[in-house]
């Protein structure tokens, strides 16, 4: 019955080494010569630049490293340092992205928490909780969105036949 599990899906190798390089370039642009230049001339300044780039080469590392690790129990998201997890039966549906998010497959959950609200006097903000892909997979959206909603679908119907 579960010989097929589990399912790993990584970013591909070609943008896992783009993106890794990018990384190791940023950071060495950002932080090394900042550090001279702030020694030299005494400001603050471009040591604070070269950590923000420091920052943006971390967050291209971490896209680099994602993986989706799919079981007959639950859907794993797995980065470098944290895992999330959601099981199955919490998951209504996957669902591409729309505008901005187009290019992302977000989660839809069977129980959705209420959006937090913020009131900071004359302005409340109303804070939804959008769980999404960190990544296609070298995928397509709408083809990502497909495969995992007949994987959900096949799941349940393994499991109403034991």
């Amino acid at each position: 019955m579960d010989n097929d599990f589990p399912k790993i899906f990584r970013v591909p190798k070609f943008k896992q080494i783009l993106l890794i390089t990018s990384s190791a370039i940023l950071f060495s642009l950002g932080t090394i010569p900042s550090i001279f230049v702030t020694y030299e001339f005494g400001s603050i300044l471009p040591l604070l630049g070269g950590i923000l780039l420091g920052f943006f080469a971390y967050a291209l590392f971490v896209k680099a490293k994602v993986s989706l690790v799919i079981t007959p129990e639950e859907l794993i998201i797995a980065e470098p340092w944290r895992k999330k997890s959601f099981y199955w039966d919490d998951i209504c549906e996957f669902y591409k992205g729309e505008g901005i998010d187009r290019y992302k497959v977000r989660i839809k959950l069977t129980s959705e928490p209420p959006p937090l609200e913020i009131n900071l006097g004359l302005v409340r903000i109303q804070c939804k909780n959008i769980r999404y892909l960190p990544s296609t997979f070298g995928m397509k959206a709408s083809d990502l969105t497909e495969l995992l909603n007949k994987i959900k679908r096949n799941i349940n119907r393994k499991k109403q036949l034991v």
